[in-house]
């Protein structure tokens, strides 16, 4: 797991209301999000599996339930199958 900025982050103030940009705590669209945010990936064999990006958050603090806690708990289950995420 990383913290990272997404695409063209140097380019876009995340506090400019007038920009055109992905909204934070949008789940569906977090891999084009250019704000920071936790991007997991899943390596199995030396080889790259999967990979999740968290929505970002302005705030840093990724623990909605719909925007963060369901699609990190559905991305462990689809990689392990079982495992059960609890938390916030």
């Amino acid at each position: 797991m990383t913290l990272e900025y997404g695409p063209q982050h140097d380019q876009v103030d995340p506090f400019d209301i007038t920009v055109s940009r992905i909204a934070q705590d949008t789940a569906g669209q977090a891999h084009d999000a250019a704000y920071l945010h936790p991007v997991l990936r899943h390596w199995r064999d030396g080889q790259l599996v999967a990979v999740h990006h968290m929505a970002e958050n302005l705030e840093n603090e990724w623990d909605r339930p719909h925007a963060h806690l369901e699609p990190l708990r559905a991305f462990f289950r689809a990689q392990t199958g079982s495992l059960t995420v609890t938390g916030a």
